[in-house]
């Protein structure tokens, strides 16, 4: 519960600043969801980008997050999508109406959280109706040199978003916010990430720009 209560006010100072998040995986993670759904879980929707954009595929959206500043965003942002619920409750605490029912499940920069990603991932699995999919995008950690080429592009597409004004220098009090929670935080490799992921046979874990990994899986029908 402190971990909790300490990750909460943490985005809520940085929730303070209005900055909306990167937008770059979106298309990523849409692209592996089904075109229409019943129900769909977003863990830590944040200010709701990602939220709006579930909501145009979805009847039903379930948005949790801990910070009550990011929810307040978020409800702002999908006040013209009454399907969405929001709540404010960590994933590790909430529970779904009923095992095997929802269609998708959409975590983006959460799981790094959590202290037993396997337990939650084999928890989510129960979660999904047969058929139903798992999306995660998170950061990773770089190990090799197709690794460190792959980060020194990054930071070049970072550089580069800056100079043209694709992307907005964060203010000294944003960089600090970000440093403060990010301190001490430990992301696996993808090959730690992969092997995390395999107690769900059929996933894919694959490297992503911008220090991330991307995991998608298919719950199999029976």
């Amino acid at each position: 519960m402190a971990e909790t209560a300490r990750i909460a006010a943490e985005f809520d100072r940085i929730a303070a600043f209005g900055q909306e998040g990167s937008a770059r995986y979106d298309r990523w993670v849409m692209a592996r969801l089904p075109e229409h759904s019943n129900t769909v879980l977003e863990i830590g929707c944040g200010a709701g980008r990602l939220t709006s954009k579930l909501a145009e595929r979805a009847r039903s959206v379930i948005a949790l997050d801990v910070s009550a500043g990011m929810l307040e965003r978020a409800r702002q942002r999908c006040r013209q999508q009454p399907h969405v619920r929001f709540v404010a409750a960590s994933v590790t605490e909430w529970e779904p109406p009923a095992r095997e029912s929802l269609d998708a499940i959409v975590c983006v920069a959460t799981l790094h959280h959590l202290a037993a990603p396997e337990a939650a991932l084999a928890r989510w699995a129960t979660w999904l109706r047969p058929g139903g999919s798992l999306v995660i995008v998170d950061l990773v950690s770089s190990r090799g040199a197709r690794d460190r080429v792959t980060d020194l592009a990054a930071m070049a597409l970072r550089g580069l978003l800056i100079v043209t004004g694709r992307r907005r220098l964060p203010t000294v009090a944003e960089r600090a916010a970000w440093a403060e929670h990010t301190a001490g935080e430990r992301y696996p490799t993808l090959a730690e990430m992969r092997s995390t992921a395999s107690l769900l046979p059929g996933t894919h874990v694959e490297r992503l720009l911008m220090f991330r990994y991307g995991l998608s899986w298919t719950k199999p029908a029976r």
